[in-house]
């Protein structure tokens, strides 16, 4: 257990990934999920701007690149964390003095991507976006996010590992560890822990001031607290916390959309997701 926190650079208790065979399969395993609930299977997806949203996703887990004047979103930006990530990965390929030793290559992200300073989307608005979809540049990206997506998937773990403690130190000691016993729990079953890690990535993490509408948030830790209220400690069959983790997410993800902003005719402006949100859901519970 210690040589698989270690493994993970944990630096406190907390899940490890047991239950799969090795960090790779998990890593395959979570990339085919992503790419499937996020860009449909289809690679083109792979750079995409919802006319639904006001900055483009990218990769397989939609990560999102705000525009400059898009900054004060209540969302985390985490392409950019994600580029970091895959260069840093990049760089930490061994090398060899055997000659006959073949190195493995690392996809070379697009050269315009690189030189970008500050690094913010080049394009001022969907419809540029749009204009360039077939631009050499842009399909130097969706290949790179293509060859790179295994990657993209480990920086979904680590990115996860490394924030989780982060985001709940500052909750009291005793909800903290309600929080981590079922979290825990979730994760014994490869099921529960692709279903734990998309969630996460797909709508973060919670208790963010930032990510909330009416102090009221939608990430990870709000579903598991509406798990706790709702007895699911008590629950030792893997397969009921499953369905109580799919019906708890439905529930915040129902708040977040009565609290969205309104639109004109008083409807909410995140109603038109909601299907959408659930049929994910639906899916993780198959």
């Amino acid at each position: 257990m210690i040589q698989r926190l270690k493994k993970w650079g944990v630096l406190t208790l907390i899940v490890c990934f047991p239950t799969f065979s090795s960090a790779n399969d998990l890593t395959k395993a979570l990339a085919e999920l992503l790419f499937q609930n996020e860009c449909g299977g289809k690679q083109a997806n792979l750079v995409y701007w919802s006319k639904n949203e006001p900055f483009p996703s990218l990769g397989i887990g939609h990560f999102i690149w705000l525009p400059k004047s898009q900054q004060s979103l209540p969302f985390e930006e985490t392409f950019p964390q994600l580029m970091q990530f895959l260069q840093h990965k990049s760089n930490k390929i061994p090398q060899t003095k055997i000659p006959q030793t073949k190195i493995p290559e690392s996809p070379v992200p697009p050269a315009w991507l690189v030189k970008l300073n500050p690094f913010e989307p080049p394009w001022a608005n969907r419809t540029a976006f749009l204009a360039q979809q077939t631009s050499p540049q842009v399909t130097a990206l969706r290949t790179y996010l293509w060859q790179t997506r295994d990657g993209q998937a480990e920086f979904v773990v680590q990115h996860f590992q490394q924030h989780w403690q982060k985001v709940i130190q500052g909750l009291p000691e005793s909800k903290r560890a309600h929080l981590q016993s079922l979290l825990n729990a979730l994760m014994q079953t490869p099921k529960g822990q692709l279903m734990v890690l998309d969630y996460s990535n797909f709508k973060g993490f919670g208790y963010n001031a930032k990510e909330q509408y009416h102090h009221q948030g939608w990430g990870l830790i709000e579903v598991l607290s509406k798990m706790i209220d709702q007895g699911s400690l008590n629950q030792t069959s893997p397969q009921a916390l499953q369905r109580q983790f799919i019906q708890a997410a439905k529930a915040v993800l129902l708040q977040r959309v009565a609290n969205a902003p309104k639109l004109v005719n008083g409807e909410s402006s995140e109603q038109h997701w909601l299907a959408g949100w659930f049929r994910r859901l639906d899916r993780l519970a198959q």
